[in-house]
């Protein structure tokens, strides 16, 4: 039962992405919200946003389906890595879009960062460093973000705050789930529930 529900949470979703990643590219217009910010580009980021979402979860599906081998179990805290990168990237482009310089600097930190963390999945090194590693990932992630709040508008910041405040919350709910194992039977899938919000 357990099996058949962690496929389902993964599978889901990325159906979803999926769906979300075409229907980018085919129908959606995008407002930039800046002159410096080409549509074209920022299209061009949905997708690579959604197509990562959708091997992230595609490859946990098969993680779940091939009985949890070790090598698959490397492959699926990959795509973890490669999803936190997106969830960082997209806001750290679109946010930092007046200031090139800057962004270009949060997003080399990041993608040296998911580089890092993807080759330590495939290191030999104990399962209890992974949650330290991610942990200090999302840390990291509250530097751009602060600087992102110093240089915008308050209205700016009103408006994104909700969103911002979902998303870390969500993080640290799955995380606190992940670190106290609780609920035991249905930890797992509630982490993937919270963490695809």
């Amino acid at each position: 039962m357990s099996e058949t529900f962690n496929v389902i949470t993964h599978g889901v979703p990325a159906l979803y992405y999926l769906y979300w990643a075409f229907y980018d590219i085919l129908y959606e217009q995008y407002n930039c919200p800046s002159e410096a910010l080409d549509p074209d580009e920022l299209a061009i980021l949905h997708f690579l946003a959604s197509f990562v979402a959708v091997l992230t979860f595609g490859v946990s599906t098969l993680y779940h389906l091939a009985g949890r081998s070790p090598q698959m179990l490397k492959w699926d805290m990959t795509g973890i890595s490669c999803m936190l990168a997106m969830c960082i990237l997209l806001p750290v482009h679109t946010g930092f879009s007046c200031f090139p310089a800057v962004r270009a600097l949060y997003e080399a930190l990041f993608l040296v960062t998911v580089v890092f963390t993807t080759l330590i999945v495939h290191c030999d090194i104990p399962d209890e460093l992974h949650v330290p590693i991610y942990t200090s990932v999302v840390g990291l992630t509250v530097i751009p973000l602060f600087h992102w709040m110093y240089i915008s508008g308050e209205d700016e910041v009103r408006m994104f705050f909700p969103r911002l405040l979902w998303v870390y919350g969500s993080w640290a709910i799955c995380l606190l789930i992940f670190l106290t194992k609780w609920p035991r039977r249905c930890n797992h899938e509630l982490w993937h529930v919270l963490r695809e919000k």
